[in-house]
C-alpha cells in the first residue's frame, strides 16, 4: 500500500474546469457588456441632441428661430424651423438601436433665445437596465 492516499482531483481536471469557468464568464460578460453599451450610446446622443438644442437657440437669440427636439420612443430628432437638421456631422433624427426604448419624457423640448426649455426626466431602457437623463428648466443637461 502507498503512503500517499489518492483522494482529490488531479491538476488536469482542476485546470479543465478553471478553463471551462473562464470562458462562460466572458462569454456572459461580452453579452451583458453590449447591451449596456447600447443604452449608454443611445443616452449620449439623447444629451448630445439636447445639448446641441440648447446651443442653436442661444446662436441663434437675436431671430426668430424655433428650436425643438422631439423624443419619441424609438428615436431623437432636433429640428430648427420644423425641418430635422444635420448638427456636428449628426443626421437627425437618430434612430435607438433595437430593443432601447424612451419610456418616460417623450414629447417636445422647445428651446427659447436663452437655452430654456421645459424641466422633465428621459429614460432610456433595454429591457434590462435603465438611464436617466434629467434635463432642467434652462437647458442644461445631466
Amino acid at each position: 500500500m502507498s503512503k500517499y492516499s489518492a483522494n482529490g482531483f488531479s491538476l488536469i481536471e482542476l485546470v479543465a474546469v478553471i478553463v471551462i469557468v473562464g470562458v462562460l464568464a466572458i462569454t456572459i460578460s461580452v453579452r451583458y457588456s453590449n447591451n449596456n453599451i447600447q443604452l449608454i450610446h443611445s443616452q449620449s446622443d439623447v444629451m448630445a441632441a439636447l445639448r446641441h438644442a440648447r446651443q442653436i437657440a442661444l446662436a441663434r437669440a437675436e431671430s426668430d428661430t424655433q428650436v425643438v427636439v422631439i423624443a419619441l420612443p424609438n428615436s431623437i430628432d432636433l429640428q430648427e424651423n420644423a425641418a430635422s437638421i444635420r448638427f456636428s456631422g449628426t443626421q437627425y433624427p437618430l434612430i435607438f438601436p433595437s430593443g432601447i426604448t424612451l419610456t418616460q419624457g417623450r414629447g417636445r423640448f422647445v428651446f427659447d433665445r436663452l437655452g430654456s426649455t421645459r424641466s422633465d426626466i428621459i429614460q432610456l431602457t433595454d429591457g434590462n437596465s435603465t438611464q436617466q437623463i434629467t434635463v432642467a428648466g434652462s437647458g442644461y443637461v445631466y
